[in-house]
């Protein structure tokens, strides 16, 4: 497992090497091969997993811990769930009063890859967001700039993984049956950890970046 998440990092390592130098194509490639190693990885234990269920588990960070507060918006709430989900994970969020803490569970070598993923592309989408201040000649303030873009960035990066999973979902019935066996697997243990859960409220963001940011973010290679 553990080599897997080694060449999983690796690949996106490279990926953020290349965007640096100006490479899209090499970065594509990496971040396209970073995804199929997961997909594979999933498929190949599911297949060997005929004598054992592997378990799910529970990893438990704050929100602080990824530079995250409510001044900001729900971006990097929304960014995390969406690649929790289509990476067979599921998210909860739970408020102290003082900071959320975020609870990520699945698989272990997901959840790595989960809380790995998400760093990388937030830090990437903060970049991303300060870039395209500089032009901008329209009326929103920077805070309000800031949060449209944002949402709208990761709104377009969760488009993008969808997408991704629907044309793998057509190109294998077994990635169908596996994402199938996963989710149902992950929500028994949510319900279980959460019995009392309830649905959060989305909030809305009036900015006319997020539609910019939404085109930004769907363009990157994830």
């Amino acid at each position: 497992m553990e080599k897997i998440i080694e060449k999983i990092k690796k690949l996106l390592a490279l990926q953020e090497d290349a965007e640096k130098l100006g490479s899209l194509e090499e970065a594509a490639n990496a971040a396209g091969k970073a995804q199929d190693l997961l997909l594979k990885h999933n498929l190949g234990m599911a297949e060997v997993e005929g004598h054992k269920v592997q378990e799910v588990f529970k990893e438990t960070f704050s929100s602080s811990d990824i530079g995250w507060n409510k001044r900001q918006g729900q971006w990097m709430m929304v960014l995390f769930n969406g690649i929790a989900k289509y990476n067979f994970c599921q998210i909860v969020l739970t408020n102290t009063g003082r900071d959320i803490k975020i609870h990520v569970m699945g698989e272990p070598q997901n959840i790595e890859v989960v809380v790995y993923l998400g760093a990388q592309l937030s830090t990437r989408l903060l970049n991303m967001e300060k870039r395209a201040w500089n032009p901008y000649q329209g009326q929103d303030k920077k805070g309000t700039f800031r949060r449209g873009y944002l949402m709208g960035a990761s709104m377009g990066i969760i488009s993008k993984l969808r997408e991704q999973r629907e044309a793998a979902s057509r190109a294998s019935a077994s990635v169908t049956a596996l994402v199938l066996v996963q989710s149902e697997k992950v929500a028994l243990f949510v319900e279980q950890e959460f019995p009392s859960l309830g649905k959060s409220r989305a909030s809305k963001t009036k900015s006319s970046a997020i539609y910019q940011g939404y085109r930004d973010g769907k363009a990157m290679d994830i």
